[in-house]
């Protein structure tokens, strides 16, 4: 296989630190004309193409160091996430998180997660995390940034079915909450989470990376 550099924490840090306010090298910034409230996810112009062998191993690799990045995040979710059951068989890129890799898991409240039927609703509670990686042709890894969703009460938020979206940085800081901190930052992940209204809102894991929900 071919080697791959992983980043300091120090460098990945700096990296999303900056996030939506600088250009970065190798990225395509998804911004507003007018205005600094972000429109979507920083995207990677140049991905490695990796196997599903080459994306696990890398993923195995940094998983230690993502553990004690989101250890420090004060979002309970964030420092366990990874000890939840993971619905993929290997990190896949998505392009609706900017051409990053990424990993989806769920707590146990979400254990029907990928087999929801359409009008069907997750209970309160459940939470479902999407982790990220970034590889880019350089052979460069940096950990990225962590994705929650989480069911909260009913009547909580009409627009978002009721979802809290929560975006972690990789030094364990909150960059948007639903109806909290920096609100504004995550409005486009429930615009975007709006098109499959039919399904809670949520996009499952494409077929050939899925695994069965237990």
């Amino acid at each position: 296989m071919t080697s791959f550099t992983l980043r300091t924490k120090n460098s990945l840090i700096a990296t999303y630190l900056c996030l939506f306010c600088a250009f970065l090298p190798g990225a395509v910034q998804a911004q507003a004309d007018t205005g600094d409230k972000p429109i979507g996810h920083i995207e990677l112009s140049d991905p490695a193409n990796l196997t599903k062998q080459q994306a696990e191993k890398i993923y195995q690799t940094v998983l230690p160091d993502i553990r004690a990045i989101f250890a420090q995040s004060d979002i309970g979710a964030a420092a366990k996430y990874t000890s939840w059951q993971r619905y993929n068989k290997a990190p896949y890129i998505s392009a609706t998180h900017g051409a990053r890799y990424v990993n989806n898991y769920a707590n146990m409240i979400a254990h029907d997660y990928g087999s929801l039927k359409k009008g069907e609703t997750y209970p309160e509670g459940s939470i479902l995390a999407k982790g990220s990686f970034s590889v880019t042709s350089d052979r460069h890894v940096y950990p990225g940034a962590l994705f929650l969703m989480e069911k909260m009460n009913s009547g909580f938020n009409g627009k978002s079915g009721d979802w809290r979206y929560t975006m972690v940085l990789p030094d364990g800081s909150i960059f948007g909450m639903t109806k909290g901190e920096n609100a504004e930052n995550v409005e486009f992940c429930i615009a975007c989470h709006a098109a499959k209204k039919s399904l809670d809102h949520i996009f499952f894991v494409p077929d050939d990376y899925r695994v069965d929900a237990k």
